[in-house]
């Protein structure tokens, strides 16, 4: 009789809801809280330190690169171009190759032949004048059908950026295959770098 009673409290208590449970702890206003600290962003950093990340998907990087590289060869800067292109290079017209070109050759290829054609760029010639920019296209590999070749990342930044209507020769004098536009492959973040042309 006496487990009768139990189980009948029991289940008189579960069917009532029991003891109401203890109030949830009010949730503080935030609203007046400073900013947390945000340390700049670094390109490298050591262990222990508090460091900021900026992430970017490159864009402006990869054209800002074309542009310079664009400069360095209006003004035969080999040092310029030393600095901007990769030790092997890979040729991306009409397809994309493996970076097999030493850098010294494709400097000498850009500088030394063709002068005559590649006589037309003004001194001072602004990029802005042979390329559309605005039309640019910038993509990374992993989105570029066919398979990346050996060498590269998926996150490697596949770059055409359309001819100025009529400066078709003078591009075509620059690189084989620029004719319509140029194309490079770039590898954008703490030291950029042209990959291939």
């Amino acid at each position: 009789m006496r487990a009768l009673v139990v189980i009948t409290s029991v289940m008189a208590s579960a069917a009532c809801g029991g003891p109401a449970p203890p109030a949830a702890p009010a949730i503080p206003d935030t609203g007046s809280d400073p900013v947390p600290y945000a340390p700049p962003p670094r390109a490298r950093a050591e262990s222990g330190q508090a460091v900021g990340l900026a992430l970017s998907g490159g864009r402006a990087q990869a054209l800002g690169l074309m542009r310079r590289f664009f400069e360095a060869v209006r003004d035969r800067d080999r040092s310029r171009l030393r600095a901007l292109l990769a030790e092997r290079l890979a040729r991306v017209n009409p397809r994309l190759s493996p970076p097999v070109m030493p850098r010294e050759a494709r400097i000498r290829q850009l500088l030394d032949a063709r002068g005559a054609r590649r006589a037309r760029l003004a001194p001072g010639a602004r990029p802005e004048s042979y390329f559309r920019f605005d039309a640019a296209r910038v993509r990374p590999l992993a989105s570029v059908p066919g398979q990346v070749p050996g060498g590269f990342s998926p996150s490697d930044l596949l770059v055409r950026v359309p001819a100025q209507p009529g400066q078709e020769q003078a591009l075509e004098g620059i690189v084989r295959g620029w004719s319509r536009g140029a194309a490079i492959l770039v590898r954008t973040g703490a030291e950029p770098v042209i990959l291939g042309l």
